[in-house]
């Protein structure tokens, strides 16, 4: 990726937000949030505000056109605040997929006029658009594949996460949480931090602190403020599957 003399308060996080009718679109961005779950932030036009776009330095849009060439119900209000507010995008980089059938006349209408709006804000296409009929899987995967390259993403879905089990629950203060877990890839290893994950979701790991060292089979972390932090991991059992990653090992 090119430098950047603007710094944005999301930092190297890629926004991967959809504007999905039938759940194509959704799909191919949740898919792609799964394969990278500590870059990749997801959300549906509908969650997020014209403003919410000058936080995030990169960004993926992957959009369905409904009915007569406009957008899905849940891209409809966020469309027309981002028409009038008109954010401030310049060194925003994005790439977007626009999803529809050659069945309408105006195909992809929606994608074209989003992307007209984005560039008009001065945000930067960093891949061409690309149109796809009928979900051509084709098409998708070529669009895929060069965001992959272009903004440093992971085809991998596995790749650094390990599977996690729950061994046991501690509350160490009124805030804060113990949480034991056995993962193969760190039995009798020294490491200072982790991120964990629920699978079901793959959105925003929460970055831990490990307690155990290397004498233990287990992997004691801990959770603070686990309530605000983690809904999940708060209310954490003894065999809950969780998925963990870590940078380095000491």
């Amino acid at each position: 990726m090119d430098k950047r003399s603007r710094e944005f308060e999301r930092g190297d996080q890629v926004l991967v937000a959809h504007a999905s009718h039938s759940g194509t679109a959704e799909g191919i961005a949740r898919e792609i949030c799964i394969q990278n779950p500590v870059r990749c932030d997801l959300y549906s036009l509908g969650e997020l505000s014209p403003q919410s776009l000058e936080t995030y330095g990169q960004q993926l849009f992957i959009v369905a056109t409904h009915g007569d060439g406009g957008p899905p119900d849940n891209a409809a209000k966020f469309f027309d605040l981002l028409q009038a507010s008109r954010p401030n995008l310049f060194e925003v980089q994005f790439a977007m997929l626009a999803l529809g059938s050659r069945a309408y006349p105006r195909f992809c209408q929606f994608g074209r006029d989003f992307y007209r709006l984005l560039i008009s804000a001065q945000a930067q296409p960093q891949v061409l658009p690309v149109e796809v009929h009928n979900n051509c899987a084709a098409t998708v995967t070529h669009w895929r594949n060069k965001v992959n390259e272009v903004f440093s993403l992971c085809p991998d879905p596995d790749a650094d996460w390990e599977p996690a089990t729950v061994m046991a629950v501690e509350r160490a203060q009124s805030s804060s949480l113990h949480v034991t877990f056995y993962i193969k890839g760190l039995e009798f290893v020294g490491i200072e931090r982790v991120w964990i994950m629920e699978p079901s979701k793959r959105r925003h790991p929460v970055e831990c602190a490990v307690l155990s060292g290397p004498e233990s089979p287990f992997t004691c972390i801990e959770i603070s403020d686990a309530g605000r932090t983690s809904r999940s991991l708060a209310d954490a059992k003894p065999g809950d599957k969780y998925l963990v990653r870590w940078d380095s090992v000491s």
